[in-house]
């Protein structure tokens, strides 16, 4: 049987990750996630704008064909391996990513639904909503933790890529989606109607 492909998508700081690693614990062997955090082109390919700065939230920061010919390999049921995208190193030690198919494919990135070679392969998509400041509060946390980014570059990042990348790539494709996630308080509802989209999709899932 054809693998199920969910789309997840929303504005950086949304809580995407977090619905992730929910999920995983659901579904365990049975979901593989391919992100397109893991797609972006490196640092002497990325647009740079009128100040100089890389930026990171446009599509063309992404290698959105190779990602799609690897989404197609999922679905036909074959084990994609890549390089693993490190933000901030431009010259990374090699990690190679090892995804394995599985029963339901989780399509997850920014730019998902803008990119129509992916948008077209989502049985599912799922648009993930959250308030401004929280998302803001959540991307500073990371980027401090786990990038290493200084504050006053992710501020400028947010008011000069982020939030003008989000109303021209992202938010316009929240009416076309299947369901919108509204991810305020316990999200337990909305894993829990998740789960029982999946299996209806997939009757036979273990």
């Amino acid at each position: 049987m054809k693998p199920f492909v969910i789309g997840l998508s929303g504005l950086s700081g949304a809580g995407k990750t977090f619905y992730i690693n929910h999920l995983k614990q659901i579904l365990g062997k049975n979901l593989a996630l391919i992100s397109f955090d893991d797609y972006y082109k490196p640092h002497h390919l990325q647009f740079k704008d009128e100040n100089g700065v890389m930026n990171f939230d446009l599509p063309t920061a992404l290698y959105s064909d190779l990602y799609t010919t690897d989404l197609k390999k999922l679905i036909a049921g074959q084990t994609v391996e890549k390089e693993q995208y490190q933000f901030e190193i431009d010259e990374p030690v090699t990690n190679i990513l090892k995804i394995e198919s599985a029963p339901v494919i989780m399509a997850e990135g920014l730019f998902i639904y803008e990119i129509n070679s992916i948008n077209e392969l989502l049985d599912y998509k799922i648009f993930l909503t959250c308030d401004y400041q929280t998302c803001l509060d959540r991307r500073l946390e990371r980027d401090n933790q786990e990038r290493g980014i200084p504050k006053e570059r992710s501020m400028y990042q947010w008011d000069n890529h982020v939030l003008p990348a989000y109303n021209e790539f992202i938010l316009p494709y929240k009416s076309s989606c299947d369901i919108v996630y509204n991810n305020i308080g316990s999200p337990l509802q909305n894993l829990d109607h998740l789960t029982s989209v999946i299996h209806k999709a997939m009757p036979n899932l273990v």
